[in-house]
C-alpha cells in the first residue's frame, strides 16, 4: 500500500495514514467530509491465511461482539469501505472499484440511509 500512497502523492492527491483516524482526519480537512471517496478495491479484496481463521472465529461470536473484535483486530478487509462511509459528506458518493468476495460483514445500513449515500 505505501508504494500507492507514494505514486498518489506524487501526482498531487492527498494522501492519509491509515494509522490514525481516517475520518476524522478528513472532517478536519473538508469541514463537513468529502464530496466523494473512491475504494479502489481492485479484483478482489481478502485477507491471509490468519485473517481467515480470524473471521472464522469471530463468526462464532454474536453479532455485536463480532463486528467490535472484527475492527479492533483489523481482520476486516471491507474496513477501508466502513471509513469511507463514517467520512463521507451527508449526500456523499463512494465508488468502488473491484469486489470484496467472500466478505459477510454487516454493513451500517442505517447510518448509509440516513447520509443519504450515493
Amino acid at each position: 500500500m505505501a508504494e500507492r500512497r507514494d505514486m498518489a502523492a506524487r501526482h498531487g492527491i492527498e494522501v492519509l495514514d491509515f494509522s490514525s483516524d481516517v475520518a476524522a482526519e478528513l472532517q478536519e480537512m473538508t469541514h463537513r467530509g468529502p464530496d466523494s471517496i473512491l475504494d479502489a478495491v481492485g479484483m478482489e479484496a481478502h485477507g491471509t491465511a490468519g485473517a481467515k481463521v480470524m473471521q472464522t472465529a469471530t463468526g462464532l461470536l454474536p453479532d455485536n461482539v463480532a463486528q467490535k473484535a472484527m475492527e479492533t483486530i483489523s481482520v476486516d478487509p471491507t474496513w477501508v469501505l466502513h471509513n469511507a462511509i463514517s467520512a463521507v459528506r451527508r449526500g456523499g458518493t463512494i465508488s468502488l472499484s473491484g469486489v470484496y468476495a467472500g466478505a459477510a460483514t454487516l454493513m451500517p445500513l442505517v447510518e448509509m440511509l440516513d447520509k443519504q449515500i450515493q
